[in-house]
């Protein structure tokens, strides 16, 4: 069997994310939005770049036959990747914003006085730990 989603979302999860995430070949959806998440988010979800790579070769085809279909058709590439309201802190990886994810990365990157928060240069949006707030981004 291939894991091709988590969802771990509202559990009250306590620790921190494994860099064995790097391992789920075949993942395309993340969540782990309202936990008590901590640490820092690794790397190594940086070793799915070549999934990306493999999507990329075929979005013309997947626009041009699966334009109506929602966007979970293609299992080589992350959907979406949502780490929000948790206590992560650190930098977004760089591996994590080269994967072009295309429904967006969500973490804690507002100020907040709670929570580190995360700086992060391609998150389409950002969420204040204080008040559970989340805002569309400029990026």
């Amino acid at each position: 069997a291939k894991l091709e989603k988590v969802y771990m979302n509202h559990n009250q999860l306590t620790g921190s994310i494994s860099s064995y995430i790097g391992n789920m070949k075949e993942l395309s959806q993340f969540l782990s939005n309202k936990n008590k998440l901590n640490g820092t988010i690794p790397t190594e979800i940086g070793n799915l770049k070549q999934l990306g790579k493999q999507a990329k070769k075929h979005v013309h085809f997947i626009i041009k036959y699966f334009y109506n279909l929602s966007k979970n058709v293609c299992l080589y590439v992350i959907d979406y990747f949502r780490v929000h309201l948790n206590d992560i802190g650190g930098t977004m990886p760089g591996e994590v914003c080269d994967l072009k994810i295309p429904g967006g990365v969500t973490s804690d990157c507002l100020e907040s006085s709670e929570s580190a928060g995360v700086e992060c240069d391609c998150c389409n949006v950002c969420c204040n730990m204080k008040n559970d707030e989340c805002f569309d981004c400029d990026i």
